[in-house]
């Protein structure tokens, strides 16, 4: 007898920075930090006020005794950061293409790619699943 495809639990981790705190990048950091191995699928950003700089957004894997500045862009997991200048109350995703399988105590850090001036009432969701039983 065969053994079928084991389908570990998906979760979200939402993480929400209300008002003005977006428009200010010290505000951005780390969202989660791994309790076991799991795989990020997905990644949300929606906004109720666009930035007026083309700012992007990118969600990064950060080592477990890694910072995030030192993690840099090699831990990317977008394919590019998501738009932070676009159509407000709208969903945008991005697309998780590398980097995406975390080991207990990596964490996942949000990081602008510059000051998103006056972006307001942030919220991003980042869609993940386990990949072994607690």
């Amino acid at each position: 007898m065969a053994l079928g495809k084991l389908d570990f639990p998906k979760f979200t981790k939402e993480h929400v920075l209300a008002g003005t705190l977006p428009a200010t990048s010290t505000n951005y950091g780390i969202i989660f930090i791994a309790d076991r191995p799991c795989e990020v699928e997905d990644f949300d950003v929606r906004y109720e006020t666009s930035s007026s700089a083309s700012a992007t957004v990118q969600l990064r894997k950060v080592p477990s005794g890694t910072t995030i500045a030192a993690a840099g862009t090699a831990y990317d997991i977008l394919a590019a950061g998501v738009a932070l200048n676009g159509a407000t109350a709208t969903v945008i995703s991005g697309a998780p293409v590398q980097n995406t399988e975390l080991a207990v105590g990596d964490a996942l850090a949000i990081v602008p790619s510059t000051t998103p001036t006056v972006l307001a009432n942030a919220h991003f969701r980042a869609k993940l699943k386990y990949l072994r039983p607690e």
